[in-house]
């Protein structure tokens, strides 16, 4: 007998036990299906191939998607036969492969001693909700979602497939498109569960519209706490349009997860002495002042206004947000979009990139938002180098820089660095100033809107970055001034960019070493090196085209 098989033959009962386990987690993980890659859908419903049809479908509840029933994600069934059917055991599948079994926890009005209660009659209606499964289990998605429809033997009866979100608003149902029934699914006119439906409607509940607007949201209202009472705090800005004085009694925002925000004293802005009305033009502020008490989500979120009478007047929605920066009207989509810095009770800024209206020959060139050492002085600190790009040496006494969330730093002796050739506030013609941030405001890592602000209020240039591309890398402005600004090859306060230099010289670099193995610092070959390379044509040091290492300090 070989080593090998004997070897096997002491495995073999071990291997056998694991089988076993193996095979006892296969048999009791029957509750999900392998997941597979989530994809967007395409028309692909179906026409049902049965009696028992899918019929409406709730992906987007007002509130949690988790909720119990009757709140939460549902989906309905229907019998358009002449029998009854037993629906115990049948399923649904979504896009990810995730399956909701009919059973006491999903089936709507299940009976465990009445058997008709998991039967559905000719011509009658059954609600599939999801009950508080987690999303581990089933979820309905918002957007390009598959469902599909099986009967307890595994066959397929049935498939739905939808693709818009703003289509399916919070409290909005689907169903199936009359045009087609292998389109995707469209809205309806109001959720009707386990009821005839009310026909395809124009993607969401009746909106009666009002002079009255949701003019600007603050959603997380970084540094204070969301539930902070007024001026911190979550809060949503009105604005009258019309040309008549509105009456804001009775009036409310409800969010998608149902909360009610009323127009009352303990919400409506200086209600005690600026009272109940809106004036043409003007706006006023409803703030959470939750106690504590959050309301607006910081993510995905739906506000429906709402009339006196509990009518809608206006939906506004938003997928993301940056803490500390209000949300207004974007006009070339349906979701609001990132103020260029908040103006509670004041008109919005304009959109970043048509904000500068006046021109200025000092304007903004680089700038260090992420240091290793925030707060501290230059070179150590964040910084903003400034440029001035005309003949006449400038004064900037009075001016200075304003980020997105509106924190302002003034340009003074304090927080301008001086050199051998400029002093006080001055920037001479052609040359740079830096200024540093040390107190107060800060530069943010990830996300942030600058405006440079003259002596006269007017905002003469403007930078913006989304992404923190980690300590000591510098920023410098896109090519497309309509971009954010991008990372710089090495950081030039004080000296032109990188991208601004014509590399004329006959030495450049070739090759770097900047982390080596153990400590930078040890000595040739094993510490940090440099390599350049000789491109002149004449003799010289080196011989052209050849190479040195030269060791870093």
């Amino acid at each position: 007998m070989h080593v090998g098989d004997a070897m096997l033959l002491k495995l073999r009962p071990v291997l056998l036990a694991l089988l076993l386990v193996c095979s006892t987690v296969g048999t009791v993980a029957t509750t999900e299906l392998s997941p597979e890659t989530e994809q967007q859908t395409s028309a692909r419903s179906t026409a049902c191939s049965g009696d028992v049809c899918m019929n409406e479908a709730l992906p987007n509840p007002n509130g949690f998607d988790d909720a119990a029933w009757p709140n939460g994600e549902w989906l309905e069934i229907h019998n358009s036969g002449n029998t009854t059917v037993d629906v115990l055991g049948w399923y649904f599948t979504n896009k990810a492969s995730k399956i909701m079994y009919f059973n006491e926890t999903t089936i709507v009005d299940y009976d465990a001693n009445n058997a008709s209660s998991w039967e559905i009659e000719p011509n009658e209606y059954m609600v599939i909700a999801r009950n508080a499964l987690a999303s581990s289990v089933f979820y309905v998605a918002n957007t390009d979602d598959i469902i599909t429809l099986y009967n307890d033997a595994g066959a397929s009866l049935d498939q739905a497939t939808w693709t818009f979100s703003s289509g399916a608003p919070s409290g909005v149902s689907l169903e199936e498109d009359a045009a087609s029934a292998t389109n995707d699914w469209v809205a309806t006119n109001t959720p009707t569960p386990g009821g005839i439906n009310t026909g395809s409607g124009t993607g969401g509940p009746t909106v009666y519209p009002s002079d009255l607007v949701i003019n600007e949201v603050m959603a997380d209202a970084w540094p204070s706490f969301d539930g902070a009472s007024w001026p911190g705090g979550e809060w949503i800005e009105l604005k009258n349009t019309g040309t008549s004085t509105i009456d804001l009694t009775g009036w409310s925002i409800e969010d998608q997860a149902g909360k009610i925000l009323p127009f009352n004293e303990s919400h409506l802005v200086d209600a005690s002495t600026a009272g109940y009305t809106i004036a043409p033009g003007a706006t006023r502020v409803v703030a959470v002042n939750g106690g504590g008490t959050s309301m607006l989500n910081n993510g995905v979120e739906m506000l429906n206004m709402k009339w006196p009478n509990g009518s809608i007047s206006e939906q506004v929605y938003w997928t993301d947000n940056e803490p500390g920066f209000s949300l207004v009207d974007d006009p070339t989509s349906s979701y609001m979009m990132i103020a260029s810095y908040p103006t509670p009770d004041a008109p919005n800024p304009l959109p970043i990139d048509q904000i500068v209206t006046t021109t200025s020959p000092v304007r903004m060139t680089e700038l260090l938002s992420n240091s290793s050492a925030d707060g501290t002085p230059f070179p150590d600190g964040e910084w903003i180098e400034l440029f001035n790009d005309g003949g006449a040496d400038i004064d900037l006494t009075g001016w200075s820089i304003m980020d997105g969330m509106g924190n302002v730093t003034m340009i003074d002796p304090s927080t301008l660095t001086s050199n051998q050739t400029q002093a006080g506030t001055v920037i001479n013609a052609g040359e740079r100033r830096i200024v540093e941030f040390t107190t107060g405001t800060e530069l943010w890592n990830f996300y942030n809107h600058l405006f440079l602000i003259d002596d006269v209020a007017s905002i003469v240039d403007a930078a913006w970055y989304t992404t923190d591309y980690g300590t000591n890398v510098s920023l410098i402005p896109a090519e497309d001034p309509a971009d954010p600004w991008t990372p710089a090859p090495w950081m030039t306060p004080g000296q032109p960019e990188p991208g601004t230099i014509d590399n004329t010289g006959e030495v450049m670099f070739s090759e770097v070493m900047p982390d080596a193995v153990g400590s930078d610092s040890q000595p040739w070959p094993l510490g940090e090196w440099l390599e350049i390379k000789i491109w002149a044509s004449r003799p010289s040091m080196l011989a052209a085209g050849n190479y040195r290492q030269r060791a870093a300090r």
